[in-house]
């Protein structure tokens, strides 16, 4: 793998590779652009936005333990698009079509081999048009950021300029991404400082280095600085400071279940095993050969660098949900393609044949997916349209073991804080409200409405910690059954109560 200098001569090219993935992802995303019921993580940031528009401050109107970059973004999105839902998805959308497009860039540019880059752009799109990431999920969004700085420090590690902006750049990207998610410190630190080691290897003196550092860490800091001093301001900072250092550290000491670790790790894992199998090959038809250098680092170092980084990542929350393995898509997808590249050097058509069949091993999710898609009928998006047809107001709904996005849908303000009915049972640990004693005091405010769902749990032992269903149980005597809808997606029922 060799660096060279993009050309003139290259935009063509470059052109027709943006609009094809760009048409990839709308192809691969299409159907799900206005579904609702998706994702419940995405239901709380998309709530958070709207209520944020409305003047309601996070961690006070609304609990998350995540960041509030999220949100922000959505925010904006949603000042633009009507549609919540639609334009957090369109919003994902853009992130999966900007990161493919940089994987495009970074095989082209720094491995002279746009074919190989093209490849692995497709195949970002398959494994991450899978369920979950159809939705505005955090990986979804810090992978394109991560990627822009990967491709920016790897790029600022070649230049024997020495130039300081692109790394610059870099670093407050991943400041941005640690204000989507905390779990990308690792890419943080680790790619930071292997540009770094590349610097000194080329000469740099210690000293230029530890300058260049702390240019690093300032830049790195910068947008957490400004996100404390906004929430400062508008006398929120300890909500903020409890959801997000006090909640995550007490969210850290809950125990996964290891069966359903290991099922959502093989899930997780599953797109990107063809890639692997392609650069565990190429490693071994390498043999003990030298790598090339292409500066301070190799770029085979640096994808390595890149992929522990995003290991590190992903263990982080001592959680194994499928769509934290997400930040392992971008780097394995770039080396599965240049290590495809690799392998078919002698014989170029081994590559489309390669392609073919990294895109064939890593689609059954995708077309999973799609399947489910097709079939919902978007029960959310019904609920709320009801909702808002029947007169619902602030604070007149509370949506029960299901979709918090009925709130946002419906345009309303929820009488809670805790619009995830899992912070009030087992994750009352991490978000430290009782979840029977916060559940009682949104009833006693005689809610119009209640929408309760049974069936299948998000999470099996979501209720094993309190009587939270006892609860709400009781207080459907004082509630007639207004009517009952089948929610596909996960087969389970929601049943809609008014107030006698």
């Amino acid at each position: 793998m060799k660096h060279r200098a993009a050309r003139v001569s290259d935009q063509p090219a470059l052109g027709a590779a943006v609009l094809t993935i760009v048409l990839a992802t709308l192809a691969a995303r299409f159907l799900a652009l206005s579904l609702s019921s998706i994702d419940w993580d995405e239901g709380v940031y998309i709530t958070m936005a709207q209520r944020w528009l409305l003047g309601d401050l996070p961690y006070v109107a609304i609990w998350d333990q995540h960041p509030p970059g999220l949100p922000a973004l959505l925010a904006i999105v949603q000042a633009i698009v009507p549609d919540p839902v639609a334009g957090a998805h369109l919003a994902a959308g853009a992130a999966v079509a900007a990161t493919a497009v940089l994987l495009h860039r970074f095989a082209a540019v720094h491995a002279d081999c746009p074919r190989a880059g093209l490849v692995g752009a497709l195949l970002y799109i398959v494994c991450i048009s899978r369920w979950s990431g159809l939705s505005a999920n955090t990986e979804v969004f810090n992978n394109a950021i991560v990627t822009f700085a990967a491709f920016r420090l790897f790029g600022a590690s070649l230049d024997r300029r020495n130039k300081a902006l692109p790394a610059i750049q870099a670093a407050a990207a991943l400041g941005i991404g640690l204000q989507i998610k905390y779990v990308v410190f690792p890419e943080a630190t680790l790619l930071c400082l292997g540009y770094l080691v590349a610097l000194y290897r080329q000469g740099c003196s210690p000293a230029a280095v530890v300058v260049r550092a702390g240019q690093l860490v300032l830049a790195g800091c910068l947008p957490t600085a400004v996100v404390l001093a906004y929430f400062w301001s508008h006398g929120a900072l300890q909500a903020f400071l409890d959801a997000n250092v006090g909640s995550n550290l007490a969210y850290l000491a809950i125990a996964p279940s290891v069966s359903e670790s290991i099922q959502s790790g093989a899930s997780g894992i599953a797109p990107v095993v063809g890639c692997l199998v392609a650069i565990v090959v190429a490693m071994a038809r390498a043999g003990r050969r030298q790598p090339r250098q292409t500066g301070g680092i190799t770029l085979e170092a640096w994808i390595a660098l890149w992929t522990a980084a995003a290991v590190l990542d992903v263990c982080m929350p001592l959680k194994f949900s499928t769509h934290y393995f997400f930040a392992l898509y971008p780097p394995l997808c770039l080396g599965g393609a240049l290590a495809l590249a690799a392998l078919a050097e002698r014989r170029p058509q081994l590559l489309t044949i390669g392609a073919a069949a990294l895109l064939l091993s890593a689609a059954p999710p995708w077309v999973v997916a799609m399947a489910r898609a097709a079939r919902c009928d978007d029960t959310p998006r019904i609920v709320a349209d009801r909702l808002r047809d029947a007169g619902a107001g602030d604070r007149s709904v509370y949506v029960y073991d299901y979709q918090p996005a009925i709130y946002a849908l419906a345009r309303i303000a929820p009488p809670t804080p805790f619009v995830l009915t899992g912070e009030l049972g087992t994750f009352s640990q991490s978000s430290g409200f009782n979840g029977p004693d916060e559940l009682r005091r949104i009833l006693s405010t005689r809610p119009r409405f209640l929408v309760v769902r049974s069936g299948p749990s998000l999470r099996p032992d979501l209720h094993a910690a309190d009587d939270i269903d006892a609860v709400i149980q009781a207080a459907l005597a004082a509630y007639r059954l207004s009517y009952v809808l089948a929610d596909e997606t996960d087969g389970s029922i929601v049943s809609v109560y008014e107030l006698s």
